[in-house]
């Protein structure tokens, strides 16, 4: 994996586990909410993996949020 597939990978992660913070909810919580695995979820937000366009979906059906705001870095503080 390249730099720039880390990055992304980490800021996406971070950026997820804020969403999932902001509404007081566990992993394992989330995970069932937009129904992913509870290890495919942590993958996700620990930067391990990235989720696909139809996972990006069902975040958006599930949660209510525009895909784009899963993507707003501006909203981590910096490392």
């Amino acid at each position: 994996m390249g730099n720039s597939d880390s990055w992304l990978n980490d800021r996406f992660g971070k950026r997820l586990k804020q969403i999932r913070e902001e509404e007081s909810k566990t992993q394992e919580s989330f995970a069932k909410r937009v129904g992913l695995s509870l290890r495919y979820y942590q993958e996700i937000e620990a930067g391990e993996k990235f989720p696909s366009a139809s996972t990006l979906e069902m975040f958006h059906e599930k949660t209510g949020r525009k895909v784009k705001e899963f993507f707003d870095f501006s909203q981590l503080q910096a490392d």
